[in-house]
């Protein structure tokens, strides 16, 4: 015998029983999806960590990757440790104003003369350090690489005849745009 009908058809028509089956296929269906949204979520997460520490980018100082990895030592460092220097470089922009990296020797009379003028460098209080140089940002720099891959970098101010590291500012022996544009010029 039909179930009474009052004029409805389609879903609406059939019984109590049967909407609650339709109900919770559904919601089970959307907490399906939220669960899967969710493992894909998470585990993109892991993947960028993963991604990232293979580029070294979380590689700690005592991870070595390669022989080839150089390690920027403490701002604290000692300056005389320059004199160990296995080689130096620069970055200086050139005349078209286009930086140029230029590695040098240690051993040469000039790289010789400038490691010197930074060892005997006074070094320049903060209030004055900060009226010399303003907000003016180095557009040079100068490395020493010392034979254990580990290296001293020095934000250079060449106009201001100063150089910086961290915190700390010093004012080289001498006359240090042109100790560095002879270190630069190579052997004569």
């Amino acid at each position: 015998m039909p179930a009474e009908s009052n004029g409805e058809q389609g879903f609406f028509a059939r019984s109590v029983a049967m909407k609650w089956v339709f109900v919770t296929a559904a919601a089970l269906i959307v907490v399906m999806a939220v669960v899967v949204a969710a493992i894909l979520l998470a585990g993109r997460g892991d993947d960028e960590a993963d991604r990232a520490s293979k580029d070294g980018a979380t590689a700690g100082a005592s991870e070595v990757a390669s022989p080839y990895d150089l390690v920027e030592l403490p701002a604290e460092t000692q300056l005389d440790l320059i004199e160990d220097a296995a080689f130096v470089s620069v970055f200086l922009p050139n005349d078209a104003g286009t930086l140029t990296s230029y590695g040098i020797s240690s051993d040469l009379p000039a790289t010789k003369a400038l490691s010197e003028a930074i060892l005997e460098s006074d070094e320049i209080g903060n209030d004055d350090a900060a009226e010399a140089l303003g907000a003016k940002a180095a557009d040079s720099t100068i490395t020493f690489v010392l034979p254990s891959r580990e290296t001293l970098t020095f934000a250079l101010y060449l106009d201001q005849g100063m150089i910086a590291r961290g915190a700390q500012v010093w004012r080289p022996e001498g006359d240090l745009k042109a100790l560095v544009e002879a270190a630069v010029a190579g052997p004569q």
